[in-house]
């Protein structure tokens, strides 16, 4: 992709974990820093300062030095504490720590974070004197040096800091900085960031913006070549004139910064590229006027490195990243990550692809995180968050989310923050007045500051929570229906009761409603009630008495009755009106004399005026006639045919005179008893039961008529189960089914045999059982005879009996085996059934464990026989299943076992020189008398190679017929193979007289004498301690035993030698010597070896020498200072060597030198050791003396330093650093060399902490030069040390701004400048500008444009020629251009009916610096009026009732006189056009256009579109303009037929038309 990517300079700055290069750090080691602080109390805040190391370089010391500065002037020194070091390298689970040890010079390429912190109360002294700053609280450190890898210019000190605001903000805190800032970006890859700045303690707004690095307070550091602070990047930009960036582009182009989120979105495209940037976060907070104003800054200084990164893209988070949300409502929404693979060039291989983990920084309180594949490679967070009441807001919400791969040997990581708006919810309240009659006029007050445009939207609900429709209950008076959309309406109830009011309130365009509900209960309301209840039909021939039911009136009552019909032709004609200067309570419609369907209505007046009415629908129905024939009664598998006669049901029309009879029209419904089973005409039945027909006209009246069917029990007859039986077997035959006669019915049986080959069927009788023996195969029938009701039922049943024969068995002949034969398989003596079918099996009757699956156990058969006998006769019986008949038979067959020779044989040990043994004596145990039978030996393993047996070992003494068998072991004839045993197995085998042979094997072990060598062996020493006699003699066999041997005068006495144990002596438990010449000098000792079985031993002797005796000379004295000379060491004998625990103390072999020692102080003896050896025996001996060393005291003192005292200051106090190693005592001395040693007061030194304090008097507006000395105590026998240091006092410059031009509208020029209050000179004194626009400047005066809104706070540095400086501030408010902005009502058209137009101030402008519109020109355009303009927010103006086109203009203006002008067209357009149709074809019948019916209307306010049946039945109703009636009702096709409909169109001037008509439906 690089050779695509152009290159251009342009603003960067990100925050990302470091990944390293390859250049060197050596000592400049420092790669970044930032500040921040936590209110602990008012003007009390705990400060964390941070500074990141590269481990490469010298490790870091001393890094919490701060200096506190009031940008007004003054300034404190405080120092924070090391809370921690830790590495912060992103390598991978598998990479080792690059920084270990901590804080070591060159461990690797890695990155350390140092963490101090410490608390600053502005409360106490010293820091009290800044509390009444007037300026800032600028918070600064500094480390020496930069990371000498930088490309792009900035070197040496990195200086940091972070401001705070006690005016405005005695207890802020800033915002927390949750990535670390460390940073590799990829060459030619996107690269996405957000360092995750997070403010949960106050929730204040923060912006972003790029800043300088510095070396100091406002002393910026340069950068190199084309490179500045905005400028410190080259990313990719292809235009050649560059422009905004697009964050969006793919790859991203230029450099995206988000001021308000701090995204930073780019593309690198300097592979080799190490730049320094820094980022201010500053938070802003509204005071009590609404102004948003600075409280505090916070700065992040870093390093960052662009490489190739060969083989791994960076996760993406993906999109999008902003949401909308309304306060209450829940926002949930996933965030997916993605990670392009790598592709390497072929032939390589892919690589496998990265695994992605999410995670985020916790930035919005309240809401979740949740990871929702935790084991997924591309890791998925969803987030959830329901903001409360009050926190909507302009300024958006926001946190962060990370994606981080697992990419070796470092991870890849992108963070991107999310922005989410909470938006306000329509706020109302309701308000309900009370009027008679159940007359509530309604109101929505909206809340102050509602935003947006409201719309409403009434209902009325039950108490059950269910929407009034009926208008018999409740409507709004507008609309005359259950809804309502006016912001006032009026409600008539027409029943008292419980009732719910509800309001459903938007805010466009905004569109976060809300639903309002107020409970009124509405008292008892006058209501009539016709008694006959709801609307209903009359059959012909009926009377229907109408008497209303009345409730809560006040008397007296006056009653209106009347009626309305309708013609075949579709006509309304009023049929009756009552007569109101008669009123009757009661109503009789009588149906004779009422030749069409009708309605009757009554309305009532009480005497409070109010009113109640009430509507029944009447509709005229006729009679049809049912008939059935008498109860019938049949069998159980009998039915019937049921034929109702209708021949003489009829019904004469009494207008049309036509004659209906009943087969041409009617519908038939069959009940059986009561539940609905056919609509035929007929019906065939066999359930008993009670059947009902219902005879139904095509106008719903109806006939019925019932019969009763009557069905006997359920006749059932059983013969039994089929059967097979084996040749004479008996079955029993046994009838079933009697007792489904039921009570008081007769029955009957009867048996016969209806076998086929029987020539005539013979007839068994009428018995209930019969004993059969089974010969042959049979059939039989039982039958069942069972009157009940008069009508007889039958059933009958058969069962089969087959006869099967025996199966045939033929068996082999009988047997007689060994007992070692094995198992016998009874499987080979079986000839039929042939095969061992699985239905046979064997058995033995008398041992049944004989015999197993076919197998005869001739071992277990064996454990049977009983001495003396020498055998034993067994019986295996086959018994076999006929596998289709099931039919058994058994034979068996004879099985002799005969006993095998008793043998019993003994294992033998014998060493060879035994010479031969006699095989039937020594190893032959049974049988006792081998002569009965025939015996045989054989060698298994007598290592034939080198020894034969039969021609050499084995002998026979005896003859063919006696054998006597001998065996020779003897060297002559048998050589062992082994090292020193071998085992020979032989075979021995034997027949008895039956044939049965046994035969086992015995084992022979053969040893050989073992031979005994010793080697020569040395002399031992005293101090030798344990000594193994097998190493020291070299013993040949290890696995022998060593003893001391007792021979008087010429060897020791065995007890002196303190014992032998495990083969081993200890010299120390020896009697020493008392010199190396006495006699005798020596143990005799000896060595037995029986591991073998065959024992030897063999003797030699053992000598132990004493050690020689040492004279040492002890030091005098034994301490002395590191500084004394070096001693000399004596001792006797001479010859010897010294050493020492410290080495370094012993010089020239035999001097012990001081100031050469190691182990100094701390109480640390050294030994000095002396070490002689015997040149006669070789023994040695080691004796020792003891010394000690104090070491000398050392003192460090402050450099000489040089202050600057702020104005009007006369006493300093100083905390210096002072410490002081090895000593007694540290004491300040002062001195007067400069005549001012009384105005010197030294104050108290605290040696621990390495600070002691000195107050010095100055004098007004001069300079001080002070020099103050220190002395340290020393320690035992060493002396004090003293030393001096200077210190000079000179005075800071006293000046102040000149601001040409504070406040204007954006943007604003001013010229700035300085004037000095003290004798400072201007001319020498340097100038630091930092202008509050991004920009700085280094002259006295300045001419400067501010473009961006808000407040730039300028700050100055002004520097004497002696060093010293104070900062002073000023600023400039640049005020925001509003936008204005309207929106006409309606939308920019209206018609010539209502020529009116309400306008919608939408205006708006930044709240900066506390800018408002409050000032409105309206211009309308109106050329035919004088009063055409406003200054109302939002006006409203007529214009003439004609069509045409106007212009409107308006311009706003701001508190702070800046202004802004919109201008927008309405149109005058043609009054209200309405068209209906007539006709309508649903359900694809006719053109498309005609699928449904609705109005075509234009210029209206609002409609009402209600359909009729030809009853008065609403059938469709609809507000909607566009909502067509599809011709369904109730979720059914209404049927073709004329219509009704109404139409209530309310135009743009409020004044309602009413349209009336009919439709028709066609299908």
């Amino acid at each position: 992709m690089a050779k695509f990517l152009h290159r251009r300079l342009i603003p960067f700055l990100f925050l990302i974990p470091f990944i390293f290069f390859s250049q060197s750090a050596k000592a400049t080691h420092m790669m970044g820093a930032d500040i921040t602080y936590r209110c602990v109390d008012t003007l009390k805040f705990e400060i964390t300062l941070k500074w990141y190391r590269d481990c490469r370089g010298i490790g870091l010391n001393n890094g919490g030095a701060l200096t506190i500065r009031c940008t007004s002037g003054g300034s404190r020194t405080a120092t924070l504490t090391l809370k921690s070091i830790r590495e912060i390298t992103p390598v991978c689970a598998t990479e080792p720590s690059r920084c270990k040890p901590s804080n070591t010079y060159g461990t690797g390429e890695g990155v350390e974070e140092h963490t101090y912190t410490g608390t600053l109360d502005f409360n106490t002294s010293p820091l009290s004197a800044l509390a009444k700053c007037s300026g800032q609280i600028v918070i600064g450190g500094a480390i020496n040096a930069r990371n000498g890898a930088i490309t792009t210019g900035p070197s040496g000190t990195l200086y940091t800091d972070c401001t705070i605001d006690l005016n405005k903000a005695p207890c802020n805190t800033s915002p927390a900085l949750t990535s670390e800032p460390i940073a590799i970006l990829c060459c030619d890859q996107p690269f996405y960031f957000n360092n995750g700045a997070l403010d949960t303690a106050n929730f204040d707004s923060l912006s972003y913006a790029w800043a300088n690095p510095q070396r100091g307070y406002n002393n910026n550091t340069s950068y190199s070549g084309q490179f500045t602070y905005l400028n410190p990047f080259t990313v990719y930009d292809p235009r050649p004139n560059g422009g905004a960036p697009i964050p969006g582009g793919n790859p991203p182009i230029g450099l995206y910064l988000d001021p308000l989120t701090g995204d930073i979105v780019l593309t690198p495209t300097n592979c080799s590229e190490v730049t320094v940037a820094v980022i201010e976060i500053t938070e802003w907070r509204k005071n009590a006027k609404g102004k948003y104003e600075v409280i505090g800054k916070t700065r992040r200084d870093m390093q960052f490195i662009v490489k190739s990164c060969p083989g791994n893209k960076p996760p993406i988070v993906n999109g999008p990243y902003t949401y909308d949300v309304c306060e209450g409502s829940q926002l949930c929404f996933n965030i997916t990550t993605n990670d392009p693979q790598f592709v390497p060039p072929p032939p390589a291989p892919l690589p496998a692809p990265d695994t992605v983990t999410i995670s985020w920084n916790k930035g919005i309180p309240g809401a979740t995180f949740t990871v929702t594949n935790p084991t997924a490679r591309l890791q998925t967070g969803r987030f959830c968050w329901t903001p409360g009441a009050g926190q909507a807001s302009n300024l958006p919400y926001s946190f962060t989310v990370t994606a981080r791969d697992d990419a070796c040997p470092l991870n890849a990581v992108s963070v991107r923050a999310f922005r989410i708006k909470v938006k306000p919810r329509a706020q109302a309240t309701i308000d309900i007045d009370t009027m008679d009659c159940g007359v509530y006029p309604i109101e929505a007050v909206l809340s102050d500051g509602f935003k947006g445009t409201a719309s409403y939207n009434w209902t009325i609900l039950d108490s059950n929570n269910n929407i009034v429709f009926s208008r018999k209950i409740a409507s709004f008076k507008k609309t005359g229906n259950f809804l309502s959309t006016s912001k006032q309406d009026t409600i008539q109830f027409k029943k008292g009761g419980l009732y719910y009011i509800q309001l459903a309130l938007n805010n466009s365009p905004i569109n976060c409603p809300s639903t309002f509900v107020d409970t009124l209960v509405v008292p008892p309301l006058l209501e009539a009630d016709l008694s006959i209840g709801q609307d209903t039909f009359v059959c012909a021939g009926t009377d229907i008495l109408f008497k209303p039911y009345l409730s809560n009136y006040n008397a007296p009552v006056t009653y209106q009755w009347s009626t309305m019909g309708v013609t075949n032709d579709g006509t309304f004609l009023k049929n009756a009106t009552a007569d109101t200067t008669n009123n009757k309570d009661s109503f009789l419609l009588s149906i004779p004399n009422v030749q069409y369907d009708t309605a009757v209505s009554i309305f009532i007046k009480d005497a409070s005026g109010c009113s109640a009415e009430d509507t029944v629908q009447v509709f005229l129905k006729s009679n049809p006639l049912a008939k059935l024939p008498p109860d019938p009664r049949i069998c159980s598998y009998d039915s019937i045919l049921i034929v109702p006669n209708l021949d003489s049901a009829y019904w004469v029309d009494p207008i049309m005179g036509d004659t209906l009879v009943q087969g041409d029209t009617l519908f038939k419904e069959w009940y059986h008893n009561g539940v609905l089973f056919d609509t035929k005409d007929s019906v065939t039945i066999h359930k008993a039961g009670i059947y009902v027909i219902k005879v139904i006209d095509s106008l719903n009246c109806m006939d019925t008529d019932t019969m009763f069917l009557n069905v006997n029990d359920t006749v059932t007859a059983f013969a039994g189960n089929d059967t097979t039986l084996c040749l004479n077997e008996t079955i029993l035959l046994r009838a079933q089914g009697m007792d489904t006669a039921g009570n008081s019915n007769t029955g009957l049986y009867r048996w016969s045999d209806i076998t086929p080959t029987n020539i005539n069927t013979v007839i068994l009788g009428t018995n209930d059982q019969y004993d059969i023996v089974a010969t042959d195969d049979e059939d039989y029938r039982l039958e069942l005879y069972i009157t009940q009701g008069g009508v007889e039922c039958f059933d009958d049943d058969t069962m089969k009996v087959f006869v099967n024969p025996l199966p045939n068995i033929v068996l082999g002949t009988d047997e007689s085996v060994c007992c070692d034969y094995g198992p016998i398989s009874l499987g080979f003596k079986l000839t039929t059934p042939a095969g061992n079918p699985t239905t046979g099996f064997w058995s033995c009757t008398s041992t049944p464990s004989l015999i197993s699956g076919g197998t005869f156990d001739t071992d277990a058969g064996c454990g049977l026989i009983v001495a003396p006998a020498a055998s034993i006769d067994k019986y295996a019986v086959y018994t076999y299943t006929e596998p289709n008949t099931l039919c058994v038979n058994k034979d068996s067959i004879r099985i002799t076992i005969n006993s095998l020779p008793k043998m019993i044989l003994q294992d033998r040990v014998y060493c060879q020189d035994i010479g031969a043994i006699r095989l039937d004596d020594d190893v032959v145990i049974s049988p006792s008398n081998t002569s009965l039978g025939s015996p045989s030996w054989k060698c298994l393993d007598s290592n034939s190679t080198n020894n034969r047996f039969f021609a050499d070992m084995l002998e026979n003494r005896g003859s063919q017929f006696a054998p006597d068998y001998w065996l020779k072991l003897d060297e002559s004839v048998y050589t062992i193979q082994n090292s020193n045993t071998d085992t020979i197995v032989l075979e021995f085998t034997y027949v008895n007289r039956f044939g049965c042979r046994a035969k086992d094997t015995v084992s022979i072990e053969v040893s050989k004498v073992p031979k005994l060598t010793f080697s020569a062996h040395r002399d031992l020493c005293y101090d030798e301690g344990v000594v193994d006699l097998n190493n020291l003699m070299d013993v040949n066999l290890t696995d022998g035993i060593w003893s001391v041997v007792d021979v008087p005068t010429t060897y020791r006495d065995t007890n002196d030698l303190g014992g032998i144990s495990n083969n081993s002596i200890n010299t120390f438990n020896s009697v020493p010597m008392a010199n190396s010449n006495i006699t005798p000098n020596s143990w005799k000792i000896r060595y037995t070896h029986t591991a073998t079985g065959c024992p030897t031993f063999k003797d030699t002797t053992l000598r132990i020498n004493p050690l020689p005796a040492i004279n040492l000379t002890p030091l005098t004295p034994k301490r002395l200072c590191e500084t004394a000379a070096d001693v000399t060491l004596n001792a006797t004998p001479a010859g010897g060597a010294w050493s020492s625990n410290d080495p370094s103390a012993i010089v020239g072999g035999n001097k012990f030198s001081p100031s050469s020692a190691a182990l100094v102080g701390n109480g640390d003896i050294i030994n000095l050791y002396y070490n002689y050896t015997d040149a006669s025996t070789g023994c040695s001996n080691v004796d020792s003396i003891d010394a000690q060393v104090d070491p000398k005291p050392t003192i460090s003192l402050p450099t000489n330093a040089v202050y600057c005292r702020n104005k009007g200051e006369m006493v300093m106090p100083l905390t210096l650093p002072i410490s002081a190693t090895n000593n007694s005592s540290l004491i300040w001395i002062p001195t007067n060399i400069y005549g001012n040693r009384d105005r010197i007061n030294a104050g108290a030194i605290d040696n621990t902490l390495g600070e002691g304090i000195i107050t010095l008097t100055l004098q007004n507006q001069k300079a001080d030069t002070f020099r103050i000395g220190a002395n340290a105590g020393g320690l035992a026998s060493c002396s004090d040390v003293n030393g001096s240091f200077e210190i000079i006092i000179n005075p800071i410059p006293e000046a102040t701004i000149t601001n040409s031009n504070p406040e204007g509208c954006n943007p604003v020029t001013t010229d700035l400048g300085v004037v000095f209050n003290n004798e400072i000179d201007p001319v020498t004194a340097t100038y630091a500008w930092n202008l509050g626009n991004g920009n700085s400047a280094n002259l006295a005066n300045n001419t400067v444009t501010y473009t961006n809104d808000g407040q730039a706070i300028i700050t100055l540095v002004v520097t004497s020629d002696k060093g010293c400086d104070t900062t002073i501030t000023n600023s400039v408010l640049i005020n925001p251009i509003p936008i204005a902005s309207f929106v006409p009502n309606p939308n920019n058209y209206t018609t010539a009916a209502l020529p009116r137009f309400i306008f919608t101030n939408t205006s708006t402008v930044d709240p900066i610096n506390g800018s408002v519109i409050d000032q409105f020109d309206w211009d309308f355009g109106d050329p035919n009026s004088s009063d055409d303009v406003s200054s109302e927010e939002n006006p409203s103006h007529y214009y003439p009732t004609d069509t045409a086109e106007y212009c409107v203009n308006l311009k706003v203006t701001t508190n702070k006189g800046c202004s802004d002008e919109f201008n927008s067209c309405v149109v005058i357009g043609p009054d209200l056009i309405v068209f209906i149709p007539n006709a309508f074809t649903p359900n694809a019948s006719g053109p498309n256009q005609n699928e449904g019916f609705k109005a075509i209307i234009s210029g209206e306010k609002t409609m009402e579109l209600i359909v009729f049946d030809r009853w008065g039945e609403i059938m469709f109703i609809t507000n909607d303009v566009n909502e067509k009636w599809n011709g369904m009702y109730k979720g059914q096709p209404a049927q073709q037929d004329v219509y009704a409909y109404q139409l209530n169109v309310t135009a743009l001037n409020d004044e309602v038309y009413t349209y009336t008509g009919t439709i028709t439906l066609i299908r």
